[in-house]
């Protein structure tokens, strides 16, 4: 997500050709649940070049796809794997496509399967926010506030305190 599409593109290509090899059982390290994960993964990054190509339709579509195959498993027990989770990912691009309050399902989703993630915690109050339920925002940038303590180098701290102090549940 730093903007630059060339690399997005070759990342997009990579993935695809592991995921290819894996499913044709050509990877026996990527094989099995290994292999689901590279396979979301690839989906994911197809997702992200469909969105800086406009083709908002097609990268939910992707990240459809991605979510049948991660439901098909059981829940992380540890890190976040794939590294950026589905659902905050999922989120976040329909925050960025406007639709607040699907975003809003799916960074629940993302906080029930790792909770108190920092990025779906910040994700679910901006979708508050952004839908007019101040009350909920601010539920939400109080639980990051307290994950994020002492954490005053991050630049959306700068965004949570903000809220937290100029906006009132209303």
């Amino acid at each position: 997500r730093t903007g630059n599409q060339d690399i997005l593109k070759q990342v997009e290509t990579e993935l695809a050709s592991m995921a290819e090899i894996s499913d044709r059982g050509g990877n026996p390290m990527a094989r099995g649940f290994g292999g689901n994960y590279t396979k979301i993964s690839s989906l994911q990054v197809s997702a992200l070049v469909k969105v800086y190509e406009g083709q908002a339709d097609a990268a939910l579509a992707l990240l459809d796809e991605a979510e049948g195959i991660l439901l098909s498993m059981r829940p992380p027990n540890g890190p976040a794997s794939p590294i950026k989770p589905l659902h905050e990912l999922y989120g976040e691009i329909l925050l960025e496509l406007g639709q607040s309050a699907d975003a809003i399902q799916k960074f629940n989703t993302s906080l029930l399967r790792l909770p108190n993630r920092p990025r779906s915690l910040l994700g679910l109050a901006r979708s508050y926010a952004k839908t007019g339920d101040y009350a909920n925002a601010r539920v939400q940038y109080a639980k990051l506030a307290e994950v994020w303590s002492g954490r005053d180098d991050f630049v959306e701290m700068q965004e949570v305190r903000r809220f937290l102090e100029t906006t009132d549940d209303q």
